[in-house]
């Protein structure tokens, strides 16, 4: 059943208190909230995210209109009709559909890995429907985005847990990904692994975008919500795979920032995976671009088309993992979020958290894009991003029987 959000204790408020306050919101939080000390050691990071939210917003309107009235029938009221309804969020199977099977998955060995391993690229096809049947030949008109890609290092055991990774918006090059998600920690530590193409991302970028993300998210309000539905489909679809392979161990999700967010949204529609880690992951994505829309063009512009944040909002619920119950245990979940994290701010951990029960939340000293590794405090190496230090402390932790 999908949540009111319209009372005071629901899932917005500790994001409607962030807009008045411009604090933290750690208040009221004491057990899980960062040591001041880890708090000050990342505040200097915050300038790293800061510079980024300029980037990233020029990067985000980079060629993009929103004239909405002359894209969709009844404009931004249409598009609220069509995505935010709440028959649809109380029955997101409608919208999440089973994914057919695609032709073939065509899987290619790369190498040899110690303990009779192997590390595999996997591709297949995307067998995607979009919800809004007007919209399916613009969408799928990019070839690129419709092969998935996906690497995968496979214990002789199959038995082993497998963690399946998804990568940051303007990611998904796998090469880089595997050093993301610190590939080999979690091989050595017992895991497979799976890292895994997000739509319009690495190979999958439409060959008329600048730069891998560019399409999703973005100001395109339509392509982003059936993108995160193709997102979860792939998923589904590849999970559907490994299992289906021998991968019968506990399967589980980790995911940074955009890939958190769908993590996210994945545990809130299927109670199918065994652990879940999002990591500097929004709670919802209308609230992160209202946010640090202030006195910026992004917001300027939707503004301009009749977009509010109520309307951007009730637009997006459907990927929205506060417009859902979590279907996994909470002590199978383990939220990670950055000290000093000036995009993903506090509020947005801290409402993921008291959403799904107050699960597990580990904060490292850095910000979203900012990381010192001698800050992290973990007694983990230092071959890991710092966000990757309390996941791999934590699957470590879990027991799968290894």
């Amino acid at each position: 059943m999908a949540t009111d959000t319209t009372e005071p204790h629901q899932p917005y408020r500790l994001l409607d208190d962030d807009y008045g306050s411009h604090a933290p919101a750690f208040d009221g939080h004491d057990d899980y909230k960062p040591s001041w000390s880890r708090r000050l050691f990342a505040w200097h990071s915050k300038f790293v995210d800061q510079f980024a939210l300029d980037v990233m917003e020029k990067a985000f309107l980079f060629g993009e209109s929103l004239d909405w009235d002359a894209a969709v029938p009844g404009g931004v009221d249409g598009l609220r009709e069509l995505y935010g309804g709440d028959s649809l969020l109380d029955e997101p199977d409608a919208y999440y559909v089973e994914p057919a099977d695609p032709n073939r998955f065509r899987l290619t060995k790369l190498d040899d890995l110690p303990d009779g391993g192997e590390r595999f690229q996997l591709k297949f096809d995307s067998t995607y429907q979009t919800w809004d049947d007007t919209f399916c030949d613009e969408f799928g008109c990019h070839s690129s985005n419709e092969k998935v890609t996906a690497r995968i290092w496979r214990h002789h055991d199959l038995s082993r847990p497998t963690a399946v990774c998804l990568h940051c918006w303007c990611g998904g090059y796998l090469r880089l990904e595997e050093r993301v998600f610190a590939a080999k920690r979690l091989y050595e530590e017992g895991y497979n692994v799976v890292v895994v193409t997000l739509p319009f991302h690495g190979e999958r970028t439409p060959t008329d975008a600048i730069f891998s993300g560019q399409f999703f998210p973005s100001p395109d309000l339509r392509r982003t919500n059936e993108a995160f539905g193709q997102a979860v489909s792939d998923v589904r679809l590849l999970t559907r795979w490994l299992k289906e392979e021998g991968f019968d161990g506990p399967m589980g999700l980790l995911g940074i920032s955009l890939g958190g967010y769908i993590t996210s949204l994945m545990i809130s529609l299927f109670d199918t995976y065994d652990f879940a880690a999002p990591i500097i992951a929004p709670a919802s994505f209308a609230d992160i671009l209202w946010w640090h829309g202030t006195e910026r063009k992004a917001r300027a512009m939707f503004e301009d088309a009749g977009v509010d944040r109520e309307m951007l909002r009730a637009i997006w619920a459907v990927h929205c993992p506060l417009s859902y119950e979590l279907k996994i245990p909470a002590e199978r979940v383990l939220i990670v979020a950055g000290a000093g994290d000036a995009v993903v701010r506090p509020a947005q951990s801290l409402s993921l958290w008291s959403h799904w029960g107050e699960p597990e939340l580990r904060w490292f000293a850095g910000s979203h894009l900012g990381h010192f590794r001698w800050l992290a405090g973990s007694a983990v190496g230092s071959d890991m991003l710092d966000f990757m230090n309390p996941v791999v402390d934590w699957l470590g932790e879990l027991d799968f029987g290894r």
